[in-house]
């Protein structure tokens, strides 16, 4: 190899930095009541006022289901006193945008919360208020099918309860839950007493799963989809700016019987997320070089 020039040349390229990476197992529980009352129907008339701090980042729940509900009719009535929007959430799903005063009326089926979170700007001092009217049915299960429940089985699905695989883009989403002031610093000893400095890293998942009763012979009785939200806290060398990485490369749930009565079927479920975590900063790499030409070509068998 022959050098064309000495004169170095430089050349910029977009890399990746990486501050941290790791891989870690995130758990989870999930209790489910299933009530059984002979195949009756119930239904239920619940007003609740609510008041919520502007401030507050995560969506407050103003309403949870506690057993197997059917369909659900309400109306949030939002002050006209209020400074700010108000976001009305389905299960963690944003559905509409309220302006002081106005109201909202809708009917949805197989939902499991209603929650609202404040929306505009300087609303750290303002307080959201309003009420909620509901109507919700119950659809009580049949005493009947719980007499020969032996065990459970559960895996992650979609809303409908059909099988996700883990692959698929819309399995499992996650987000970190960032704060306006930064990622909170926390001083952390290693295992050799070394002094380091680590930042707090909110990681919030949702996914569905699905919970089948299953008889002696293994037959399903019974099928029921819930959904999971819940956030979880890690500690990472993640600077303000680096952007977070996250990729689910395995699942497990485990599901038990935890009670079983006459009134009603008590599931806990066990979840397990496998995550590979990784920090990155976008930066530029500059290299130098020289340009190169190669040897001449000698054929050894001419000589």
């Amino acid at each position: 190899m022959t050098r064309n020039s000495n004169k170095p040349h430089s050349h910029c390229i977009r890399a990746e930095k990486v501050y941290d990476w790791t891989q870690t197992m995130i758990e989870m529980k999930k209790f489910i009541n299933i009530p059984s009352e002979l195949g009756k129907k119930a239904k239920d008339d619940i007003c609740i006022p609510f008041k919520v701090k502007g401030n507050v980042q995560l969506p407050t729940v103003i309403w949870q289901a506690i057993n197997i509900v059917s369909t659900v009719s309400f109306t949030i009535h939002y002050s006209p006193d209020c400074k700010c929007d108000l976001i009305i959430l389905i299960d963690q799903q944003k559905l509409t945008t309220l302006a002081p005063g106005q109201n909202y009326i809708a009917t949805v089926s197989h939902i499991n919360q209603i929650s609202i979170l404040c929306e505009g700007k300087n609303v750290e001092n303002v307080i959201c208020c309003g009420e909620l009217t509901i109507t919700v049915n119950y659809n009580m299960i049949d005493i009947g099918a719980f007499k020969d429940i032996k065990s459970t089985y559960c895996f992650l699905s979609n809303k409908d309860g059909k099988p996700f695989n883990l692959r698929d883009k819309n399995a499992i989403v996650y987000e970190e839950i960032k704060n306006k002031l930064g990622r909170k610093t926390i001083n952390v000893s290693t295992d050799i007493g070394q002094k380091i400095k680590l930042q707090e890293v909110r990681i919030r998942f949702k996914f569905f799963i699905t919970v089948e009763l299953l008889d002696s012979t293994g037959i399903c009785c019974y099928s029921c989809t819930y959904p999971i939200d819940q956030m979880k806290t890690v500690l990472l060398c993640a600077p303000n700016k680096t952007i977070i990485k996250s990729v689910i490369y395995d699942f497990y749930c485990d599901s038990t019987i935890n009670m079983n009565t006459e009134k009603h079927l008590e599931i806990c479920n066990y979840i397990q997320l496998y995550q590979d975590l990784k920090v990155i900063y976008e930066t530029t790499i500059n290299i130098e070089g020289r340009l190169c030409n190669p040897n001449k070509y000698y054929d050894v068998e001419k000589k």
